[in-house]
């Protein structure tokens, strides 16, 4: 996981957690609108929207980091919060409020709730972080946009800080922003980390003179064989679906109780994404030895909380126990032993149905558990899975009809046949147009092998061509839609996670370029997942910096018909772009 998406992932627990403390502490239903996030400066935090008068706690920040983070709220909100502390007569908090009076009894009421915010940050972060960091709440000050100093150090000094914002409401009521503050250096986000529409001056310069080795690079590529990935695909898809309805059937049966399995989901991803967008509350990793056609390791993961159910439901522990170690996070003991159990059998579950069902003799052992906390893992560690493409099952689990969290088997993409590496490689340096036309041969087997499957419902015939941008960075590809909107083509742009489906049944799709803020497996895992998408596609243009050989090889292996080297000229964009995307007559 990225030090961005790690941070981004810490702040969402505190989000979370929010509402349960303060709203404990008022007295009050409290919730919290989805977070947003940025990276910004003190000019544009102060001065990008109107803002009404606000405080702003300091909060010290100490341990493996020292500085200074900000709190800052309405002045009405932090009014509302110290006079329903103190259980003032709601018409004592509204002449406050209308008087902008945040003073006396309800402020020192109001830094006790700021404290109860400190303590939140501290615990989420000693809990998520791998950082050392502790938070505690200094001064108030009370301030108003136009009484700000840009580049004085006074509320907050100027610098870059990482932006946490989240609407707040009580009791039904909205109560405006909470938001936070901390400087970028504390959390680990340097000038890289920022958006791609904040470059530093300099950024141009440095990646330009490396234009001519990665054009280098994109020229070694030769003639390239695909695998059948979508036929790999089919069967893995088949065989999964039957364990995870076996492995729901006999964890049931070793329990004693109704265990479901739904709403099941397969899907390639990198290390990255799934500690990202799936497993990122603290779980259980168990690691399964696999042996026979082929060897290696794939993992179970069930939230520590889920596993500590499983458990203690196995050695029919009290309800009462079982919600005390849950409430702990207590995974030790005889209740880790007994997980251990349902581990096994869901090994067993899986051994069956591969021997059953699965071309290849596969089978699968459980050897080591151990418990991960997501937000504390380096995505370049090989520890406690290497990084890489993998194909991710997962389900919504259930017991006795209580919902409970999602359950996920993750394999290395090689072990079930969806991560072969390119084949037939020549030693010849060819042209661009020997790539062009070995993608083109890419293309067609593709398109020969969906063809095997049932078709997806094509566009209505009234509908738009479009050429479609993927990318990860939606704010930096606006130039290239930009040009490719002067050539007359009607564009669409989505995200790496949006469903590119819904585009194809839309639209007709004439061309893709797949837009990369940093060439690697997350952008690639986009292209596997448009192979898999079951349409039959148009001409794609993977576009990033820094391309090597063996990306450009892997580029053209998952489908790409040309490599855009970024950042790129309009001259370059357009050419790619009427090489190999024509606009309907």
């Amino acid at each position: 996981m990225g030090q961005r998406a790690i941070v981004e992932t810490v702040f969402k627990a505190v989000a979370a957690a929010l509402p349960t403390e303060l709203g404990a502490l008022l007295g009050q239903e409290l919730s919290c609108s989805e977070p947003s996030y940025s990276l910004t400066t003190k000019e544009k935090l102060f001065t990008a929207e109107p803002r009404t008068n606000s405080s702003l706690s300091h909060l010290k920040v100490s341990g493996d980091h020292e500085g200074e983070a900000f709190l800052i709220l309405p002045v009405k909100t932090s009014i509302i919060f110290g006079g329903t502390l103190i259980m003032l007569p709601q018409g004592q908090i509204d002449e406050n409020v209308a008087k902008q009076q945040l003073d006396g009894e309800v402020a020192d009421a109001y830094g006790e709730v700021a404290n109860i915010l400190a303590g939140v940050l501290t615990q989420v972060f000693l809990d998520k972080y791998s950082k050392s960091l502790r938070f505690v709440r200094t001064e108030v000050d009370i301030l108003s946009g136009s009484s700000i100093d840009m580049a004085a150090d006074k509320p907050c000094p100027p610098g870059t800080y990482f932006h946490f914002s989240t609407e707040l409401n009580m009791d039904g009521q909205p109560l405006g922003k909470l938001e936070i503050i901390a400087p970028a250096d504390i959390l680990g986000l340097g000038e890289e980390e920022q958006s791609p529409t904040e470059p530093a001056p300099e950024a141009k310069e440095t990646t330009a003179p490396a234009k001519s080795k990665q054009s280098a690079a994109v020229a070694e590529v030769t003639t390239i064989q695909p695998p059948a990935f979508a036929d790999a695909k089919k069967v893995a898809d088949l065989v999964l679906k039957t364990t995870i309805s076996q492995v729901a059937e006999e964890v049931g049966a070793l329990l004693g109780q109704d265990f479901t399995c739904t709403d099941l989901n397969m899907e390639m991803v990198t290390k990255e994404e799934f500690l990202s967008n799936h497993c990122i509350e603290k779980s259980v990793l168990s690691s399964l030895t696999v042996s026979g056609a082929t060897t290696g390791e794939i993992y179970l993961v069930n939230q520590t909380k889920d596993a500590i159910l499983m458990g203690g439901t196995l050695i029919m522990l009290p309800e009462e126990e079982i919600q005390s170690s849950i409430g702990k996070g207590e995974f030790k003991g005889e209740v880790e032993d007994a997980y251990g159990e349902v581990a096994n059998i869901i090994s067993g579950g899986l051994t069956a149905t591969f021997l059953e069902r699965y071309p290849q003799q596969l089978r699968f052992v459980k050897s080591t558990s151990e418990i991960i906390i997501p937000t504390k893992l380096s995505v370049a560690d090989d520890a406690p899975f290497p990084d890489g493409l993998y194909y991710l099952a997962s389900c919504a689990i259930s017991l006795q009809g209580n919902p409970q969290n999602k359950m996920y088997l993750l394999f290395p993409a090689d072990i079930l046949g969806l991560g072969q590496q390119a084949a037939n490689t020549a030693q010849a340096v060819p042209s661009v147009e020997e790539v062009t036309k070995a993608a083109g041969s890419a293309s067609a087997a593709q398109a020969a092998t969906a063809s095997s499957r049932p078709a997806p419902p094509p566009p209505p015939t009234d509908a738009t061509p479009v050429l479609l941008i993927i990318t990860d960075a939606p704010e930096a590809s606006e130039s290239i839609s930009l040009n490719l909107k002067n050539e007359h083509y009607e564009i669409k742009v989505i995200g790496y996670k949006d469903d590119v489906r819904t585009v194809f049944s839309a639209h007709p799709v004439i061309g893709i370029f797949l837009l990369m803020s940093e060439v690697g497996e997350k952008g690639f895992s986009v292209a596997i997942k448009l192979q898999s998408s079951g349409y039959s596609l148009p001409p794609i243009i993977a576009g990033g910096p820094e391309w090597t050989r063996s990306a450009v090889l892997k580029a053209v292996k998952y489908g790409a018909r040309d490599i855009l080297v970024t950042p790129a000229t309009d001259e370059e964009i357009r050419s790619k772009a009427s090489l190999h995307i024509s606009i309907p007559a």
